[in-house]
């Protein structure tokens, strides 16, 4: 322990220390660049620290607390989409304690940033096709960057844009790149296709046969609203409808 005082004045005799725990040291970098890694979003990547012979390197994805995601001084980590922190803290035995946690910061290098112009999960039936959002690519200097699309592991596609048709029920995943000065980056798009003889709806619309079986309501005698058309309610036919009209200066129906 050291202690030291702006004056120079010699207070080590009011010094008292209690509950002193033993910890192991922090873990440490082999470069002092491996603790803020750029990377691409294709880059397989795997987080690197240093520790002595007989230590135990834990990785969290926070500082304090939580639970350990992995353990080794390497810990592989794959694709990472978006800016990441992890954290590395040591233990070892004859120590009640575990080490201060050290951070290893992951970023994306920005050059180029690919969007989509819309949602990036679609559901869709078995035997259909979805034209898949409009990517573009950006530099950090607002250049544009062209893109270009495929589908991963055999998922039907059609150039440019074109996902499908999709002849089975599953999960495809559609892939949005662009290549800059170092890297290629990538937005995925997933498509959930459901095929519904194998998973039918969890929900089976039911119809009535009849329009008697159903009352317009009232309140305290007044009209809430009328049927515009009773067989077309009750036709069981999605492609025919009616319409729930309210009765002129009520402004009630739905509210009960």
């Amino acid at each position: 322990i050291r202690l030291s005082s702006l004056v120079g004045l010699d207070v080590g005799e009011s010094l008292r220390v209690h509950n002193v725990v033993k910890t192991p040291g922090r873990p440490t970098f082999e470069n002092e660049e491996d603790a803020n890694l750029i990377v691409c979003n294709s880059d397989e990547v795997t987080l690197s620290v240093l520790s002595q012979p007989g230590d135990i390197v834990n990785w969290y994805a926070q500082p304090i607390g939580g639970t350990s995601l992995a353990t080794g001084n390497d810990y592989f980590i794959g694709n990472v989409s978006r800016r990441s922190t992890f954290f590395a803290g040591i233990t070892r035995d004859g120590c009640p304690e575990e080490s201060v946690r050290v951070a290893v910061t992951v970023d994306i290098d920005r050059n180029p940033l690919v969007f989509v112009n819309g949602s990036q999960v679609f559901n869709v039936i078995v035997g259909e096709s979805l034209q898949l959002p409009e990517a573009f690519a950006v530099n950090e200097d607002d250049s544009t960057v062209p893109t270009t699309y495929q589908g991963l592991d055999g998922a039907p596609f059609s150039s440019p844009d074109m996902a499908g048709p999709f002849p089975s029920g599953g999960r495809f995943v559609y892939r949005a790149s662009a290549s800059g000065a170092n890297c290629e980056n990538f937005v995925d798009i997933v498509v959930n296709v459901l095929d519904l003889e194998d998973c039918p709806l969890v929900y089976i619309p039911q119809f009535a046969n009849d329009g008697q079986e159903f009352t317009e309501s009232s309140l305290l005698g007044i009209q809430l609203g009328v049927v515009s058309n009773p067989i077309n309610a009750v036709d069981g036919d999605l492609s025919t409808y009616s319409q729930l009209e309210e009765t002129v200066g009520t402004s009630l129906l739905g509210l009960t």
